[in-house]
């Protein structure tokens, strides 16, 4: 039956390849995006000397944005533990690839993740002769996990998560999706709800191990709030809210909190940094279309004040959740299942989140219930919440103390995941 559903699979590729390219291709003329990521993931790019057949690197995988942060303390800990091994790094958008050029073009050799269409994936595997496959946190495919096994290579999921929604998905594809589980040989999960799914979808339970997450050995830097407050000509004692990755329709939610917590706190400053830096303007036009003094973060040395601020770059939201006396995490008041919420817990901020943090459950759930964090449903209680944060600094410094502690407590899982990954670094 596996065979059968595998032979389906590549068949549906081959036969609906001419459609699919030419559908690409048409993205390819409307979407910058795409233009940047589609050719390469097809098969056409250049893999960098570093990661050369006779080399062969750790292929280390990590879809987009969140898991290429995500994957950074374990790649700083796998290159101080084999400084002689060469690595290659994935993603599979363009959002991810430019972040990773940030954190990890000094130390890895970069690409784009192949298509899981048959020639795509041959072509990146030959040409890079993986000694292991690493993925991180979820994207298994079919055929990457077949070639991968086929060629005796080693496969590893680190810090597996996968919703319950996902996890009901895949058993009803089982003749699809098991074989792609049953070929890993390692994953490492944050729990045993987490365990207990890969289970049940195919993973041999023997090579399932409890690690915790490794978010929670995330650096935490530490830049000047003070500098950063000067940087933005925010007065010292002016509250700030910082709301992170953003998605449509939460700004609308987040600007009527906004309007109304002026009433109560005149000097009020907003950072907002939209998931897609490039929806900023879009943003700051419905901020001003509401009356709001609105800024591009880009434009912050030209202006100097404003009440918002749209932060339309890459890589500098983590730093300014230092500037914060409380923050909203987006993704989360509509369904796109969340984002990072330790990179303000580990700052000792509050933060605040809506009802889907289906990709991050866990985490939501152990700061709701260290006091660390609250759960909202929408703009009134938004606005109502963070008033009775900015209006009770001692609040606001407990919970921020407990989302610290809570972030302290469970770091870790790095560690042992290098431990059980060392048997596959021959």
């Amino acid at each position: 039956m596996a065979r059968f559903a595998a032979f389906l699979y590549n068949l549906a590729w081959f036969v609906l390849a001419p459609l699919w390219i030419a559908v690409g291709l048409a993205l390819v003329a409307l979407s910058e995006k795409r233009r940047k990521t589609f050719f390469p993931r097809l098969g056409f790019q250049h893999i960098p000397q570093a990661a050369t057949p006779a080399d062969r690197p750790v292929w280390l995988h990590a879809l987009s944005v969140g898991e290429v942060r995500s994957a950074a303390p374990l790649l700083s800990a796998l290159k101080e533990k084999r400084p002689d091994l060469p690595l290659l790094v994935t993603s599979s958008t363009a959002t991810g690839f430019e972040t990773a050029q940030k954190l990890y073009g000094g130390s890895a050799a970069l690409a784009l993740f192949p298509y899981d269409f048959p020639p795509s994936v041959q072509s990146i595997a030959g040409r890079i002769n993986p000694r292991l496959l690493i993925i991180v946190e979820t994207d298994l495919w079919p055929n990457v996990t077949k070639v991968c096994s086929d060629r005796r290579v080693p496969i590893a999921l680190v810090n597996g998560r996968m919703s319950a929604g996902s996890c009901e998905s895949y058993r009803k594809m089982a003749p699809f999706t098991a074989p792609v589980f049953g070929r890993l040989d390692l994953a490492t999960v944050p729990s045993q709800e987490q365990a207990d799914r890969y289970r049940g979808l195919g993973v041999s339970p023997e090579r399932i191990f409890i690690t915790g997450n490794i978010k929670f050995d995330a650096p935490t830097p530490s830049p000047s709030s003070a500098k950063l407050r000067t940087g933005l000509s925010i007065p010292e004692n002016a509250p700030v809210i910082v709301c992170g990755s953003t998605h449509p329709g939460e700004e609308e939610i987040i600007a009527e909190a906004f309007l109304r917590l002026q009433k109560s706190f005149p000097g009020l400053v907003l950072v907002l940094a939209p998931r897609d830096p490039k929806r900023s303007r879009q943003a700051a036009a419905l901020f001003q279309a509401r009356g709001c003094d609105t800024c591009l973060w880009s434009d912050r040395e030209k202006r100097g004040a404003a009440k918002v601020w749209l932060v339309d770059e890459m890589g500098v939201l983590d730093g300014l959740y230092a500037l914060s006396d409380a923050v909203f995490m987006g993704g989360s008041l509509v369904p796109e299942g969340g984002h990072n919420l330790l990179e303000p817990a580990a700052r000792a901020k509050p933060v605040l989140f809506g009802p889907h943090t289906e990709d991050f459950a866990e985490i939501a759930d152990l700061l709701v219930e260290r006091n660390a964090a609250l759960r909202i449903n929408g703009a009134e209680d938004l606005a109502r919440l963070l008033g009775e944060i900015l209006g009770d600094p001692g609040r606001a410094r407990l919970m921020g103390d407990n989302a610290a502690r809570a972030v302290a407590e469970n770091r870790g899982a790095v560690d042992k995941t290098l431990e059980l990954l060392q048997p596959f670094l021959h």
